[in-house]
Parts: C-alpha cells; structure tokens; sequence
C-alpha cells in the first residue's frame, strides 16, 4: 500500500503550470471561462448549470482543498503561462492507494485551446 504519498502542488513543463486548487487564485478565470463557454461545455460536463457565480467556482475550490488534504482527489488549474490564465482544471480521483492506480479527468474551458496549444 502506498503510504504518505502526496502530489506535488505545482507541476509545470514549457507552455503550461498545473497548480494546486487549494486557494482561489485562478477561480475567477475558471467562473468567467465556463460562463464565456457554457453552452460548448454543457455538451460535455454537468455541473455547468450548477456553476452559476464565483461564489460556486469558490465552493468547488473548498471541495477539492477538502479531498486534497484527505488524500480522496488532487485537483488543479490548467495555466498558461504565456497569460498566467487558467484554462481549465485536471483531477487524479478514484485513488486506490492499495493497487497504486487512480482515474485522471480534466476538462479545458476554452473551446479554442486544442493540445497542439498546449
């Protein structure tokens, strides 16, 4: 069983940072981004129309500080670090510590950003 195991809160490469959401530095990109693109993303996730305020973005952000430090999900903000704008979020969920393995979902919130962006 892994024990202890803790993600890093930032990882980054040349073109983008994925940064712990533990605080609400990059809630207000993530509410203007689903607002600006809810009707793209409600195709694709079902809490867009659940998602009606900052104060929403904020209340996820205390979600996933909760099940951080709980060791049940790590979630971050996709930046750019050309703007320092999130773009999105990416998870590790579903974590099974005894057979080392967990799920990773993530979802872009610009209907413009392709990989090859990134």
């Amino acid at each position: 069983m892994l024990e202890n195991f803790i993600m890093p809160e930032t990882l980054e490469n040349d073109v983008i940072k994925l940064v712990a959401r533990n605080n609400y530095q990059y809630d207000e990109d993530l509410w203007l981004e689903t607002d600006k693109n809810r009707n793209f993303l409600r195709k694709f996730i079902s809490w867009v129309d659940k998602t009606n305020s900052l104060q929403d973005c904020n209340s996820a952000t205390d979600m996933f500080t909760d099940k951080w430090q709980k060791g049940e999900n790590y979630a971050y903000s996709i930046v750019l670090k050309a703007t320092g704008k999130a773009i999105g979020s990416i998870d590790i969920h579903n974590i099974d510590y005894e057979n080392y393995q967990g799920e990773i979902g993530s979802i872009g919130l610009q209907k413009n950003i392709t990989a090859a962006d990134i």
